[in-house]
């Protein structure tokens, strides 16, 4: 019979990368911008990185990526959550770095299309991944086919770009 505490130490982590409060995950207790992370390889079953991407260097950011793949176990999730390309809020934070992101920002993270594209880009990550958007009232109540040529022709359609990333082997 296994003790509590090994049992523990077998838990896999959900962990919060933010300084947001996100219920059902743990707040880190290190700075996310610098690496590597204290955590343990393959040790975080999903974690959540809401509006701290944007504030990654651009020199860092494929390292940040990387510490995202190394510490998650095998089809992990990554939430990523950054103001969209074409919103205001994407440029009003003087603390935030460029450039600002958009859908295909988050194609370098995966090795099969770096390869095509990009083969000098050294990055170790994998991630297939998927996307949303966070909307504001005036964009969210239209239909669909409305919301689709707001969010492609206009400035402010999309407050913030709502990826998750699955680590691939």
């Amino acid at each position: 019979m296994k003790s509590i505490k090994s049992v523990q130490e077998l838990k896999l982590l959900r962990l919060n990368l933010g300084s947001q409060v996100v219920e059902s995950f743990d707040k880190v207790a290190f700075d996310p911008l610098k690496f590597p992370w204290p955590i343990k390889d393959a040790s975080v079953e999903e974690l959540i990185s809401p509006m701290v991407l944007n504030y990654v260097s651009q020199e860092q950011r494929g390292q940040y990526m990387d510490e995202i793949y190394r510490v998650l176990v095998p089809e992990g999730k990554a939430h990523v959550w950054v103001p969209y390309y074409t919103s205001m809020r994407a440029i009003q934070d003087y603390a935030a770095q460029w450039p600002p992101f958009c859908e295909a920002s988050f194609l370098y993270f995966n090795r099969e299309w770096r390869k095509v594209n990009h083969p000098e880009r050294t990055l170790k990550c994998n991630f297939d991944f998927t996307f949303g958007y966070q909307a504001p009232p005036e964009t969210a109540a239209k239909n669909e086919e409305t919301r689709a040529f707001w969010v492609k022709h206009y400035v402010n359609a999309v407050d913030d770009l709502r990826v998750v990333m699955v680590k691939k082997p």
